[in-house]
């Protein structure tokens, strides 16, 4: 499944954090969308309620793009939001 974690860091307080993983942990909320198993926990997941997560592939190379109706504010580049 994919994990997704809201941590802090880059240039807008909070940064996004992807990996794969076989199994949730215990304080994770386990999600299914259409076959994909999506791991987030709770501290996470109450910063990225109503997100909306696409892998996108550009000239500019290839990976997730989160458009998160809670960010008050994002970076130029999209990887990080408060």
């Amino acid at each position: 499944g994919l994990r997704i974690n809201g941590v802090a860091g880059g240039c807008s307080g909070l940064s996004y954090q992807f990996s794969l993983v076989s199994s949730a942990k215990d304080n994770e909320k386990p999600i299914n969308e259409k076959g994909i198993s999506i791991y987030i926990n709770e501290e996470s997941l109450n910063t990225m309620r109503g997100s909306k997560i696409d892998y996108i592939e550009a000239l500019q190379g290839a990976g997730f793009k989160v458009t998160n109706p809670s960010a008050t504010s994002t970076c130029g580049c999209g990887q990080s939001f408060s």
